[in-house]
């Protein structure tokens, strides 16, 4: 799916604010339109997936990413800090997660600066230190159905 898709788009998230990526902020979001830009971010993706030995518990997604194949939409929010993330589709017909590693990070950090974006910045402390807002949103696994994201 990730190979063939008709488009990219990679999202820089706020994971301290609420909003309408899955309950995230988001502070930008550029179309990834180049081929070879695509290809390092799936490849980087797929390596952390590879070499993941397991995830803590924080999930503070600060990169995201929505790639397109005709109806089917996926949607990715990855947490290098914890080393989890979650994808699913927008029509609520997949969702799952699973453990990757900070190695991506690196990968999809340039392609956020090559696009002017920047993720959000902090650690799991400062979330921490935010522990009212993240009271307040839903779990990451007990959010429900997925919705598609409109405006930003």
């Amino acid at each position: 799916m990730l190979e063939q898709s008709d488009s990219m788009e990679l999202l820089a998230l706020d994971p301290f604010t609420g909003g309408p990526f899955h309950g995230h902020g988001i502070r930008g979001r550029a179309v990834v339109r180049q081929p070879a830009e695509r290809r390092r971010l799936i490849e980087a993706l797929y390596l952390g997936i590879n070499r993941a030995e397991g995830a803590a518990a924080c999930f503070v997604p600060r990169h995201g990413l929505r790639v397109r194949r005709g109806t089917l939409v996926l949607e990715f929010e990855i947490c290098f800090e914890c080393g989890y993330f979650e994808v699913g589709s927008v029509d609520s017909q997949l969702s799952s997660g699973g453990s990757t590693t900070a190695s991506a990070e690196a990968v999809f950090d340039a392609a956020l600066r090559a696009h002017g974006l920047s993720k959000a910045p902090g650690t799991l402390d400062e979330e921490r230190e935010h522990s009212s807002i993240r009271a307040a949103a839903p779990s990451p696994l007990a959010r429900g159905p997925r919705r598609p994201v409109t405006g930003s």
